[in-house]
This record gives C-alpha cells, structure tokens and sequence, in this order.
C-alpha cells in the first residue's frame, strides 16, 4: 500500500529526532490517500516496535527511545490537524492508560481514531490511578471506555482495573489493547 522507502525515511527521521521531516512524510502519504488508520500503524506503531526491539537489544540507548517516543506523541497529536474529520456522532468515549502505565502512544492513537469518526474524546493519558477512572466514568458517562497496558508486569494490575469498571458499569462498553495483552488467553478478556 505504502513505498518502503517512506517507511525508512520515516523511522530514521524519527531516530535523529526529525520530527518536521516525519511531519512531512506523514503530509506526503495522506496527501497521496494514506488513510490515517495506515499513517498510525504502517509508520508509527511498526517504528516504535521496532525502536523498542532496538532497545531491548541494546542497539540503541533509553534516551534514543525516549527522544522517538516523544516524537511519536507528537506526530500523533498534529495528526489529526493533517485531515478532515468525519462529522461529530454525539457520542462519548473516555480512553486512559491504567496506574502505572506510562506508555501511552497506543491510547492517543485510540483516541484520535475515535475523534477522527466522530466522537466526542476524553483522552485520560498515562499512570491514572483506579479511583479517578471509576469516578471520572461516572461523572462522563461515555458509551464506550478503553483501556490500554503495555507492559505485561502491568497486567494484573490491568485486569484489577477492567474488574472494577465491569462491576461498577455493567453495562458499559469497554476496548482494551496494548502489546501487554500478548500472550494472554485471560477469560475475563472475552467478555
């Protein structure tokens, strides 16, 4: 669908800290009819993997990931300013990451999707303690409520906090996602 070389411009202009280049691509390709679905994960979600296995092979450095990631944020931020939004739906979604989760690059994308069809967003970012999120649903009554982990130490946690949310909100919607839930066949995640 996409040029491989754009991938790659892409990825390195991300690792040297280039955002107005990454910015440019990401212009280049919706101007092309990229949707913005295939800008979030054909460029940013498959660069920061694979940014993140460069870590975790210590190919490159924390603050090499974090200068990306930052970048990442960023890009996903502006993104929408890059299209014309789908008209507004009159419906609600309140997305957050759990207590302890501090990466939240997954749940902006989430939300900018939602806000690119339509609904109105509310977009809690990373570390929220339970609590908050248990009283800020109540107070917002969203149709829908999404959850993200990316880390799998988080997980309990994480299904700690989808728990709660269920027995508080029955019938409330709720998406979840995030590389944390790799790997799991949890029942609590099928209802």
């Amino acid at each position: 669908m996409y040029k491989e070389i754009y991938f790659w411009d892409f990825f390195n202009s991300l690792l040297e800290g280039n955002k107005f280049k990454c910015k440019e691509i990401m212009q280049s390709l919706i101007d092309q009819g990229m949707s913005l679905n295939d800008i979030y994960t054909e460029m940013i979600q498959k660069s920061m993997y694979r940014i993140g296995k460069m870590w975790d092979e210590g190919k490159i450095t924390v603050a090499d990931e974090h200068v990306a990631s930052r970048m990442s944020e960023y890009l996903v931020d502006v993104s929408l300013s890059m299209v014309k939004l789908k008209p507004k739906i009159n419906k609600k979604v309140i997305i957050s990451c759990i207590d302890k989760e501090f990466h939240d690059i997954g749940a902006r994308i989430a939300t900018n999707i939602f806000e690119y069809n339509g609904w109105d967003t509310i977009f809690l970012g990373a570390n929220t303690p339970r609590s908050s999120l248990l009283n800020y649903i109540e107070s917002k009554t969203p149709e829908i409520v999404g959850l993200s982990v990316s880390l799998y130490v988080n997980y309990v946690r994480f299904t700690e906090v989808l728990e709660a949310i269920s027995e508080k909100f029955p019938d409330l919607k709720i998406i979840i996602g995030g590389q944390g839930l790799n790997n799991t066949n949890d029942e609590l995640l099928t209802k």
